[in-house]
């Protein structure tokens, strides 16, 4: 298969995650708010939060679990990013949040997928760009495209595979 094919592969992985995660963000903001509170923008993908999600879910879930708990979690899967202060900050807001009557296992289940979802096509998208890069690699535009700032590998296999050989310019 071809750089190109990887390319765009990868690129279209990159669209369904992004509708993935704006599909579970807005399940959040609806039956858990303090997490977007908490958590806002990309802190809310993490995969720490994922974690705790699939311990907890819904507000009264994190104020019975305990902000003890709940950093716990978050610090065992990432040691920098969350800590202590977050998990009281969830506690916290949770505590001031009114519970929904809602078909829980619904809500729980559809959650879970769509991170299992992110997830697979994550690394979907990394294998993509992995592979699709190394077949362009040792190409002397790629080398030199990799020398301007913020031409990572998946802008660089996009242009170098798009582009073909650049003699023809």
């Amino acid at each position: 298969l071809t750089a190109r094919y990887y390319s765009r592969a990868a690129r279209d992985l990159a669209q369904q995650i992004n509708r993935k995660k704006n599909q579970l963000r807005a399940l959040l903001r609806a039956y858990c708010p303090p997490l977007s509170q908490v958590f806002p923008g990309s802190k809310l993908h993490h995969p720490a939060v994922y974690a705790l999600l699939h311990e907890n879910l819904f507000p009264d879930e994190f104020v019975q679990a305990g902000a003890e708990a709940l950093a716990t979690t978050l610090i065992a899967h990432c040691k920098t990013a969350f800590g202590l202060a977050e998990a009281q900050q969830l506690v916290e807001t949770c505590r001031q949040t009114l519970i929904r009557p809602i078909g829980r296992d619904v809500i729980r289940q559809l959650t879970h997928a769509l991170i299992q979802d992110i997830t697979t096509f994550q690394q979907r998208k990394a294998f993509f760009l992995k592979t699709g890069y190394a077949l362009i690699e040792h190409r002397q535009e790629t080398k030199l495209l990799r020398t301007v700032k913020g031409a990572g590998i998946s802008n660089s296999l996009a242009l170098v595979s798009e582009l073909g050989d650049i003699q023809r310019f």
